[in-house]
């Protein structure tokens, strides 16, 4: 038997664990509060590219568009893309309860937003005389 090939194989096994634990370790997970925040951002922007008529799949143009304001969202919170996509995985599959609490919250900061918007239509100033 060749033991140098059992010595890489396992070597490489152990390299593999070490590695797994130290990803698992340095994930970052936004807390309750900024993923409650940032989901709101992001479904504002998701109607403002639907208002605007910008289709994400069909168009490159508009797929850049629409990139360009997610990750504007995403620089505000001084997020990436990983870090909002394991945050969203942990919620969903982890802490499906909280997950259900946060967007509990996000609904509700939809309906303030719709009764402060119906608020300010209903009393639209007239300068007509």
């Amino acid at each position: 038997m060749n033991y140098s090939y059992l010595r890489n194989t396992v070597l490489l096994i152990v390299l593999m664990v070490i590695l797994s634990f130290c990803v698992n370790r340095n994930k970052k997970i936004l807390n309750h509060e900024t993923m409650v925040n940032v989901l709101v951002d992001m479904h504002l922007c998701d109607a403002m590219l639907q208002q605007r008529d910008i289709v994400f799949v069909s168009n490159e143009q508009d797929s850049i568009i629409a990139e360009e304001y997610y990750n504007s969202i995403l620089n505000k919170y001084n997020i990436n893309r990983y870090i909002f996509s394991n945050s969203l995985d942990y919620y969903t599959n982890k802490r499906t309860q909280e997950y259900e609490a946060i967007y509990t919250e996000v609904l509700e900061r939809f309906a303030a937003l719709e009764e402060e918007n119906a608020t300010m239509s209903d009393n639209d100033i007239s300068i007509t005389k």
